[in-house]
């Protein structure tokens, strides 16, 4: 059994990131006052920070584990999903700029009662589509033509020149 981690650096880059954006929306409600209008703005965003801290100290925690019958996280509570019962698979693409020159992938798997999400961040995110993508064919699986896109740009599948190639 395969076992997968988000790399220290990003995690490391990630407090730094919500850190410094919790001292300078909470810092200045703590130091100077401030009118109701700032309170709940910059009150707004502390706490938004504080939900990316504690996001990250989730993926620090999650440990994904991969082999020929599930994938399994462990962090704060363990979930399993066997290839057998997979009902959904989805690749999704965000892009950072206008141009969709860089970005991040988010996996998202799901069973009956399970979802899984996974950020292309992961040591391992290939490897892992990969084995959702041969269990989503096993299991007769219809992929939407973005998932199948982004599945070509991962270089799992053939890249389709346009999504009507996908219709047999």
């Amino acid at each position: 059994m395969k076992m997968n981690r988000y790399p220290r650096t990003d995690i490391i880059s990630d407090y730094l990131r919500g850190s410094v954006g919790l001292l300078l929306t909470a810092g200045p409600l703590l130091i100077v006052p401030v009118t109701a209008v700032a309170t709940t703005i910059l009150g707004s965003f502390a706490m938004l920070f504080a939900i990316f801290i504690a996001r990250t100290a989730v993926r620090q925690k999650t440990v994904v584990s991969l082999n020929a019958n599930e994938i399994q996280t462990q962090g704060l509570t363990t979930k399993s999903i066997e290839w057998a019962a997979l009902t959904q698979l989805h690749l999704r693409y965000f892009a950072v700029k206008r141009d969709r020159s860089q970005g991040w992938m988010q996996l998202i798997l799901k069973d009956g009662k399970t979802a899984m999400r996974f950020d292309s961040t992961l040591v391992g995110f290939d490897e892992i589509t990969s084995a959702a993508y041969k269990a989503a064919e096993r299991n007769d699986l219809v992929l939407s033509p973005s998932t199948m896109e982004n599945l070509g740009a991962r270089g799992i599948v053939k890249i389709f020149q346009t999504p009507s190639d996908l219709v047999t």
